[in-house]
């Protein structure tokens, strides 16, 4: 629904686009250290790649810029699960962060779009969705599972994002 909803159309997925469309404020650490401060939330800062916060009736994603844009990508989209999943709190359940962690996999690297193009290695996904190459093995892993059950185009949202997808796919097929 995520990709839908943002009418996203391509990979690798633009998460400073997809912040902006939601009015979400994305604040590099190393930019905002004064800020931080003045909220007393500088020690999350060491503790964690990035973090939430709703302030003021607005939504504020603190991340660290200084580390690879594939790093970047996977926690603002980490951080986008919290929001939408309702998971900002004081008190967060461990599970919190195994669902945010599948949200940013799916958005990031959606299965059917991988099926469709022809991603069926670690690398070409890494290439094609913009993240890292361990994250891709994660979500090889899960491609494959899906193929072995033949559980594709079941569902009335997949074929919608296919759809979205369309001109993506065929420019970004790898038998071609």
């Amino acid at each position: 629904m995520f990709l839908i909803n943002n009418e996203i159309k391509e990979l690798p997925l633009d998460v400073y686009s997809v912040s902006e469309r939601n009015r979400w404020a994305l604040l590099p650490y190393n930019q905002h250290i004064n800020l931080l401060d003045c909220l007393d939330l500088y020690k999350l800062h060491d503790k964690y790649e990035g973090f939430t916060i709703f302030f003021n009736y607005k939504i504020f994603v603190f991340y660290d810029s200084e580390v690879s844009e594939e790093r970047i990508r996977f926690t603002l989209a980490h951080e986008f699960g919290h929001i939408l999943l309702f998971h900002i709190s004081e008190v967060s359940p461990a599970n919190y962060e195994q669902e945010a962690n599948m949200f940013a996999n799916r958005i990031l690297m959606p299965l059917c779009v991988l099926k469709e193009c022809k991603a069926f290695s670690a690398e070409k996904i890494a290439k094609l969705c913009g993240t890292t190459v361990t994250a891709s093995e994660n979500r090889l892993k899960r491609l494959n599972k899906i193929m072995e059950r033949n559980k594709f185009y079941l569902s009335p949202l997949e074929n919608r994002v296919l759809e979205q997808f369309k001109v993506f796919i065929e420019k970004n097929r790898y038998d071609k």
